[in-house]
């Protein structure tokens, strides 16, 4: 444990010094991947090193993180975690067959691996893991190049629907989580962080055209209220914006079928014209024809046969005939 801690100091202390965008990235991303492994993002995990007492140097770091780590229940906590972590791992290998096969490339992420290959030239290839053409991990779209934008979006055609949009962002998402469980070191491909930035754009700003859509675009919300990513005050506002838009979009196509099937208030009443059937005959109607058969001297099961009614109902009338 206190190697591990120890590590994470030193870490720390290379993306604090650095100011080369790919290793503040590439050390952002191994700072997160111990953190997880105790059960903390990289906020918490500062802020207890931080907050009870001041650090002035690495050892002080490692030794404040080893006091809070070393707790009972802080032990007791991640091994639990560390046992349900490998029930699921074994179940996740089970499925795919072999753990070569969990880190396999999706054709999408092939697709992707590509493309950057082609961006950043033969000799760059290393640079894909820590940074694209100067944009790394945890950098915000609004500072994507459009050289990586350009690229994302160009190796794997772009979702067309915010159901689409969902279900590739939802896959994505889980392998990552899978490959996490597997392997706790396990880093996300830069590219595929890129891919995610540009579908999560899909998910706020797309109009909704389909009751499957909102449904995804809800399902999209409650990711985001759990806590699963962090979206900016624009996002925010722009997925805001659209949700409002779907429902008063919605709410439209509902007026406007009620508007169709009942007019200004009243139902419409079934037209002979507009349908091309005879009118159904009322009671009226068959009491007349009865009356005037009775009076031409046919019996009661002849009227009947003729109407298509009841001889009963024929009695009915000739009694109250008489």
């Amino acid at each position: 444990m206190t190697a591990g801690l120890d590590t994470f100091a030193k870490v720390r202390a290379l993306h604090d010094r650095t100011d080369n965008p790919g290793e503040k990235a590439s050390a952002a991303a191994r700072m997160k991947a111990i953190a997880k492994k105790a059960g903390l993002t990289v906020e918490q995990a500062l802020s207890k090193l931080d907050t009870p007492k001041p650090v002035t140097d690495a050892q002080s770091m490692v030794d404040a993180f080893a006091e809070f780590m070393n707790r009972p229940e802080a032990v007791t906590e991640r091994n639990e975690r560390e046992a349900r972590r490998r029930v699921e791992a074994s179940d996740i290998l089970a499925r795919y067959g072999s753990e070569d096969a969990v880190f396999t490339d999706t054709p999408l992420e092939a697709a992707l691996r590509a493309a950057f290959e082609s961006l950043l030239g033969q000799g760059d290839r290393s640079e894909i893991g820590s940074s694209l053409d100067g944009w790394g991990t945890h950098a915000s779209r609004a500072t994507m190049p459009l050289s990586v934008r350009h690229a994302a979006s160009q190796a794997w055609p772009m979702p067309e629907t915010v159901a689409s949009a969902w279900a590739e962002y939802e896959a994505a998402d889980r392998l990552t989580h899978e490959r996490y469980v597997v392997d706790d070191y396990f880093n996300p491909y830069l590219f595929t962080e890129a891919r995610q930035q540009l579908v999560a754009e899909i998910l706020n700003t797309l109009p909704a055209r389909s009751l499957n859509d909102m449904r995804a675009r809800g399902a999209w919300l409650g990711h985001w209220a759990d806590g699963e990513l962090e979206q900016s005050r624009d996002d925010q506002r722009a997925v805001v914006a659209a949700l409002r838009a779907d429902i008063e979009r919605m709410g439209q196509r509902l007026r406007e079928q009620d508007a169709t099937t009942f007019g200004n208030s009243e139902p419409k009443p079934a037209s002979p014209v507009q349908t091309g059937q005879p009118a159904r005959p009322t009671r009226a109607d068959r009491h007349a024809a009865i009356r005037t058969l009775v009076a031409e001297g046919h019996g009661d099961r002849e009227i009947a046969r003729r109407l298509g009614i009841s001889p009963t109902t024929v009695g009915t009338v000739r009694r109250g005939m008489v």
